[in-house]
């Protein structure tokens, strides 16, 4: 199990901040909270990942990110694995919107 806070300032356009962000100079702290679990049986594990972030930018709601993940282990140097990731943004905003992805692969420790 695990548990992550941060919070912080947004500087999504780095050295280039007081030019880009014109009228937003008065934003929020952004924050993200995530809560992480997995469980092993035999060679199989489980993990799942549930967390929110606030954007900070103003009348935006909270983005919902999770994951889900799957790994088999054929020995132990070898694994295979199949990871679930998705975002729930309900501002399509330029700079956030919903997301899907999909991971598979194998690893092999020399």
């Amino acid at each position: 199990m695990g548990l992550i806070y941060e919070q912080g300032d947004l500087n999504q356009w780095g050295l280039f901040e007081p030019l880009l962000t014109g009228g937003l100079n008065d934003l929020d702290d952004q924050w993200s909270a995530s809560v992480t679990g997995a469980y092993t049986f035999g060679n199989n594990t489980i993990r799942a990942l549930y967390g929110q972030m606030d954007t900070g930018l103003p009348g935006s709601d909270a983005i919902q990110n999770w994951a889900l993940g799957y790994q088999y282990n054929l020995s132990k140097r070898t694994l295979v694995w199949v990871e679930y990731v998705g975002r729930d943004a309900k501002d399509d905003t330029f700079f956030y919107g919903d997301a899907d992805g999909i991971s598979i692969g194998t690893r092999v420790d020399f």
